[in-house]
């Protein structure tokens, strides 16, 4: 990448929430002090009505888009609407549906996390199981498993119904044996154990990355 480096500009990669302060914390707080104990399950999920699925009809290119261009290397799809306004990410012909847009990034926070490698093997199973009638072609429900030697990191989303909490559609949950952390991008929470002796509460606020309640 040439360009940056001609135009004296800093250009950043990554997957968003390695940069978070307050998930910085919490790694270097909670996880890596090993508050958590042994952490033997991970759990990552999301329930955001995210998968488009409508049926708009096919119509002409319009003159200001190059749909060849835009679509190369992609197969060709009738022109139903401007792809690139979120319509695009529900076809397999353009992306990885869910697991490409969301867990993607909550994985890579739980490798983060607990500094683990590529998994021994990946395991996964879905469908479109309830949002039969457009023509979205990524699965509205799916699961995957990625193992590793005494831990499995479960990965679960559906497009359709509510989640357990209203408030938290899309938590990572970190079970260990003092304690189980429930991350999401604003508020992490710590809970205790039954057989924990003491704990912490953590959530974020705005002018403190993160406050404690012993």
């Amino acid at each position: 990448m040439p360009q940056p480096v001609k135009y004296n500009r800093v250009v950043q990669v990554g997957t968003q929430r390695k940069s978070t302060p307050h998930l910085i914390d919490v790694k270097k707080e909670i996880v890596d002090k090993g508050l958590l104990g042994k952490v033997g399950h991970v759990e990552m999920c999301c329930y955001y009505h995210m998968r488009a699925n409508g049926n708009p009809p096919v119509q002409p290119v319009p003159e200001f888009l190059d749909y060849e261009m835009w679509t190369d290397p992609a197969p060709m799809r009738p022109y139903d609407g401007i792809p690139h306004k979120r319509w695009w990410r529900t076809f397999m012909e353009y992306g990885n549906g869910i697991m490409g847009d969301m867990c993607i990034h909550m994985f890579d926070t739980v490798r983060w996390m607990l500094d683990l490698g590529w998994p021994k093997q990946i395991s996964s199973e879905g469908g479109i199981y309830i949002q039969k009638d457009g023509k979205s072609n990524i699965s509205d429900t799916q699961t995957a498993v990625f193992e590793y030697d005494d831990l499995n990191c479960v990965w679960q989303h559906r497009s359709w119904g509510n989640p357990a909490d209203p408030n938290i559609p899309g938590p990572s949950l970190f079970m260990g044996t003092k304690a189980y952390l429930r991350e999401v991008p604003c508020r992490p929470i710590l809970f205790p154990t039954a057989r924990a002796t003491q704990y912490t509460t953590m959530y974020y606020t705005r002018k403190k990355n993160i406050r404690r309640i012993w």
